[in-house]
């Protein structure tokens, strides 16, 4: 099977935008080939939601069915305070009231 893409490329944030045409070609890869470079390919974008969010679970289960969809981000302790991390003091200061207001102190 080939199938041909038009991809829009900048070389970095500022330059200017190039579009290459790419053709993905699987002729003679075995279904394990196939699947085992979406399965990079889907590892590594859920590696990089993790990042986002600020928590590395210890299992995840990727359906791929569902790929190419966000996952919304999942309020941990990690993930809050990965977060805060680039929180101005004030704004630290503010979630931390915030959560004891939650908590009723």
């Amino acid at each position: 099977m080939k199938k041909v893409y038009e991809v829009k490329t900048k070389p970095d944030a500022k330059g200017v935008e190039k579009t290459t045409q790419v053709t993905v070609d699987s002729t003679g890869a075995t279904e394990d080939q196939l699947f085992n470079q979406a399965a990079r390919t889907l590892i590594v974008t859920a590696q990089g939601g993790w990042r986002r969010n600020g928590s590395i679970p210890a299992n995840f289960t990727i359906m791929v069915k569902d790929a190419g969809t966000r996952q919304p981000f999942v309020a941990t302790p990690d993930s809050i305070a990965a977060k805060a991390q680039v929180m101005s003091k004030e704004e630290k200061l503010a979630l931390i009231k915030k959560i004891q207001e939650s908590l009723g102190k």
